[in-house]
């Protein structure tokens, strides 16, 4: 099942596109926004002499499966073509969309790889536009932990690693565990590397702390994915900073987030999914 996940290392789109931050209007486009269509139809489409382009390209959904892209246009009405291909041009997907009344389009391409690289072009149909492109790639079939009981102080949980398939360029796992309402006395993560605590808490929301480390052969072990978190666990100096499990506190909210962490082309990246949240007895 496709599901959103969060990574880092993701940039602004329009930023790192160059995009304005605000479009020009001409005239046409200009009485065309202060029109209203009182029927509720579709606004008409742009004549093609219209100056039509499109700006603030984003991609507004991510998961490995799907990606759905966002953009604006000059002027409602305007008819896009959104073109998806991975990197050697061995899958393409192409689509249509018309900008609404405020002047958004918005397209979703389904049956995506995971860890895919993909270029999405957009186009505007009038004659002589240039193209805008925004570049991305899926991420891997990372399932949120499964918290199975919730017991005095602690909790027990399943995690799963990545499918083989998915895994040849995985560096190690992380558990996470994320205090929130009325937890009490946890302690702050400690993190070796600036850089690496920069990307985690691009990705999770603080505070959080390290809990467990694993690699893909221990998550992949038969019982290696079972784990308690709260086991009240000694403070031991882990890969990545310091590994600590103290007692949760009782009556108090609490996420755990699973971390991959992986070399995709030399480049350091991180992924997670997190838990749904649990009140500790």
């Amino acid at each position: 099942m496709a599901s959103k996940r969060r990574h880092a290392d993701s940039e602004s789109v329009s930023e790192s596109l160059g995009l304005p931050v605000d479009v020009d209007e001409d005239e046409s486009s200009k009485k065309m926004k202060s029109e209203k269509n009182g029927n509720g139809a579709p606004p008409a489409p742009v004549e093609p002499s219209e100056n039509v382009e499109a700006s603030w390209i984003k991609i507004s959904e991510l998961t490995n499966e799907t990606i759905t892209v966002e953009w604006s246009s000059s002027a409602a009405g305007s008819l896009f073509s959104a073109v998806l291909e991975n990197s050697d041009k061995s899958e393409s997907q192409n689509k249509e969309a018309t900008a609404d009344d405020s002047k958004k389009c918005s397209v979703e391409f389904t049956g995506l790889k995971p860890l895919t690289k993909y270029i999405v072009k957009i186009t505007s149909s009038v004659k002589g536009e240039s193209s805008s492109t925004v570049n991305t790639m899926t991420p891997p079939s990372l399932e949120m932990p499964e918290i199975e009981d919730v017991t005095f102080k602690s909790a027990h949980l399943t995690l799963a690693p990545l499918p083989e398939e998915q895994a040849k360029d995985v560096e190690g796992y992380l558990l996470l565990v994320r205090p929130l309402e009325d937890a009490k006395d946890y302690p702050k993560a400690e993190i070796k590397d600036a850089s690496f605590k920069s990307k985690l808490e691009s990705l999770v929301e603080a505070p959080f702390y390290i809990a467990y480390e694993f690699t893909q052969e221990e998550l992949s072990e038969e019982t290696g994915g079972q784990v308690q978190v709260g086991s009240g666990a000694a403070k031991k100096d882990g890969k990545y900073g310091a590994v600590q499990d103290p007692k949760l506190t009782s009556g108090g909210n609490y996420r755990v987030v699973l971390v991959v962490i992986m070399n995709v082309e030399g480049e350091r990246t991180l992924f997670a999914e997190e838990s749904c949240q649990m009140l500790v007895k």
